[in-house]
C-alpha cells in the first residue's frame, strides 16, 4: 500500500510548485493549464496545509489533508464543467486539460487517502 505520508510529501510538492510558479504567469501555462492567482492561492494553501500535518506527523490528520486535497480539485473540476470561469474566479477560464488533470489527481488522491482512513480507524 502506498504509504500516505510519501504521499502527502509529493502532493505537497507538486501543488505547491505550481502555486508558485503561477504567481509569476497569468493566464494559462503553454495554453494548457491555468495559473490564475485565485487558484494559485488555493494551491499555496493545500500544499501549506499538507506541510503543516506533515510536521504534525499524525497519519490520521494526513488522511484528513489529502483528503481535502483531493476533494478541492474535484469541486473545482465540477464547477468549471457548468462556468469556465466560475463565477471570475479563475478569470482566464479553465481548460480541458484543466479539468481533467483536476479531476484526475483529485479522485486518486482522496481515494487513497480514504482507504488509508477505513484502515486507521478500523484499528
Amino acid at each position: 500500500m502506498v504509504n500516505n505520508k510519501i504521499l502527502a510529501i509529493f502532493t505537497a510538492l507538486g501543488i505547491g510548485f505550481f502555486g508558485v510558479v503561477g504567481l509569476f504567469i497569468d493566464g494559462h501555462l503553454i495554453k494548457l493549464i491555468n495559473v490564475d492567482m485565485n487558484t494559485d492561492i488555493l494551491r499555496l494553501v493545500i500544499a501549506a496545509i499538507l506541510i503543516l500535518t506533515l510536521i504534525i506527523n499524525n497519519i490520521i490528520y494526513i488522511d484528513y489533508a489529502l483528503f481535502l486535497a483531493g476533494l478541492v480539485p474535484i469541486a473545482i473540476a465540477i464547477t468549471a464543467l457548468f462556468d469556465s470561469t466560475i463565477s471570475n474566479f479563475a478569470p482566464s477560464g479553465y481548460t480541458g486539460m484543466d479539468i481533467f488533470v483536476l479531476s484526475t489527481t483529485g479522485i486518486v488522491t482522496s481515494l487513497f487517502a480514504y482507504a488509508s482512513l477505513r484502515r486507521e480507524i478500523r484499528n
